[in-house]
């Protein structure tokens, strides 16, 4: 089976090394202190152990992602600012059934480069294969696996840029129903994927 190939604009990639990088000096200068407080024989709050020890495991975690992440990237320069979609742009879209907007950054959910508070829509998902190459403008017809036609309107890209990127412009992007479900509790909305970003058969809903 062929190895998996994640998309990273050149700015991504760059970021995820140097996060590796510091990661593994942090590991490095942890393991000389360990050694030396077991020289020494100190005693600890146990308490206090476990958050060590559980703060060390989100680490190893997060180095083995960040590893397996760049063992077989694809690195693409930014795309040009000319108003067509790829991987690596922030996309608007507006969708035909209920005239909702929402903004996205068609890229990999999965490769943990982006902030945690941009919605992403992904290369492989139905909405993520019908619109590259799309001009501003441009209305697509996709189908969920659940055999619901959906239509969207292009009406933005842009190239994802880290620097301008926000909280503030996250929350701008999020559509109303996200901000319902936030307030009330629901459990409807589930992580930061686009309505269109349902790639698994058997998804029952348009806004999956």
């Amino acid at each position: 089976m062929a190895e998996k190939q994640v998309w990273l604009a050149q700015s991504a990639y760059e970021r995820v090394q140097r996060e590796l990088v510091e990661l593994l000096r942090r590991r490095s200068a942890d393991a000389g202190g360990s050694a030396a407080e077991m020289s020494r024989g100190d005693g600890a709050d146990p308490s206090t152990d476990q958050q060590v020890l559980t703060a060390r495991r989100d680490r190893e975690n997060r180095i083995r992602k960040l590893q397996e992440l760049l063992q077989n990237p694809v690195v693409g320069e930014d795309p040009p600012d000319d108003g067509v979609a790829e991987p690596g742009m922030v996309l608007t879209v507006r969708y035909e059934e209920d005239q909702e907007t929402e903004t996205f950054l068609l890229a990999h959910s999965e490769d943990g480069a982006y902030p945690p508070e941009l919605m992403i829509c992904s290369p492989d998902s139905p909405l993520g294969r019908a619109l590259p190459g799309r001009e501003q403008g441009a209305t697509v017809r996709y189908t969920l696996p659940n055999g619901h036609a959906m239509e969207v309107t292009l009406i933005s890209a842009a190239p994802y840029r880290p620097d301008d990127w926000s909280p503030t412009a996250a929350a701008a992007s999020r559509p109303a129903h996200e901000d319902a479900a936030a307030i009330s509790g629901s459990d409807e909305v589930v992580g930061r994927n686009c309505r269109g970003s349902a790639v698994a058969a058997g998804t029952s809903s348009p806004h999956s």
